[in-house]
């Protein structure tokens, strides 16, 4: 985990994509997951895509309409589209998973009481 890449972290996430053409729910989890891969590695013009094709796909399927999530994911696109103007160079060989938070076991040892 540590020295997991954001391109690999979203090649993974593009596989779960094409596994789950059947399941929405799966491809709607996928898709905002990708956005923030795609934010991790500086990218905020992809993760807009992410979302407007997460937003896409949560309006085109009425037992997934939820209206606040998608109020959200209109928002986050919207902050990110103004993000996106900044034109920074993305870096998808950036390790968002680097920090020891996201992989270091936190054990305590000793008395105390």
């Amino acid at each position: 985990m540590k020295s997991l890449t954001a391109q690999a972290a979203i090649d993974g996430i593009d596989e779960e994509l094409a596994r789950t053409t059947d399941d929405p729910e799966r491809q709607l989890t996928a898709l905002r997951a990708r956005a923030r891969m795609q934010l991790a590695a500086g990218d905020p013009a992809q993760a807009v895509t992410s979302h407007q094709v997460a937003l896409d796909l949560l309006t085109a399927l009425p037992h997934l309409a939820d209206p606040s999530l998608a109020a959200r994911l209109s928002e986050q696109a919207a902050l990110l589209r103004v993000r996106a103007r900044a034109r920074a160079a993305p870096d998808y060989g950036r390790r968002p998973f680097g920090h020891p938070y996201h992989w270091a076991p936190f054990v305590l040892h000793g008395d105390w009481s």
